[in-house]
């Protein structure tokens, strides 16, 4: 009988200490993902590449593989529904040279062009990208993550954006008419 208790009982310990290894591993590896969002900054309708560690270790030697080529910069707030002749695509930037160390938490932005000309360009479709690096503790192993880049959801963005516009395009064209009448008030006081 003490036997099957002390084999239950290495059983047990044995189990406990594959856990406790894996519960290590995913507090110290790296997960990078890379996604597609709206700028606030600013730049109404602009779209950023977001290049993310969002894990709790350092991704080593990061490189990214796109299924298909993107659009380097495709302008235009609202879609016309046709592609245009010709448009650069992205060539440079962390996602064709990679990173060679990523810190938990650490991004990087790339920006990639405005709504309504990146969703001609690309359609409805998402580009897949392929993410593959090395990271964790106490051994560093490889890592692969898959990633969509995708512009058709941010459509209700564009809307806010679209208001956003016209709202301070409105205070310009108020500021702009007070600055003119002060203008006009100054030069007839000038005048008298």
């Amino acid at each position: 009988m003490s036997t099957i208790l002390q084999t239950a009982g290495l059983f047990v310990g044995a189990i406990a200490a594959v856990a406790a290894y894996l519960l290590v591993r995913i507090a110290s590896d790296p997960h990078v993902i890379v996604y597609v969002k709206h700028d606030t900054g600013g730049r109404v309708g602009a779209m950023l590449i977001i290049i993310e560690n969002i894990g709790r270790g350092v991704a080593h030697n990061v490189k990214f593989t796109l299924r298909r080529d993107i659009p380097k910069f495709a302008e235009g707030m609202t879609p016309t529904g046709k592609k245009k002749e010709w448009v650069e695509s992205m060539s440079d930037g962390a996602l064709f040279t990679g990173i060679p160390y990523l810190a938990p938490g650490e991004r990087r932005t790339m920006a990639w062009g405005q709504y309504g000309g990146l969703l001609d360009e690309l359609g409805p479709i998402s580009v897949r990208v392929e993410t593959t690096f090395e990271g964790g503790w106490p051994i560093r192993c490889d890592h692969q993550t898959e990633s969509l880049l995708e512009v058709m959801s941010f459509s209700n963005d564009l809307m806010d954006s679209e208001e956003y516009l016209e709202k301070h395009l409105q205070k310009i064209a108020t500021d702009v008419a007070s600055i003119s009448s002060t203008i006009k008030m100054i030069e007839n006081r000038l005048t008298e």
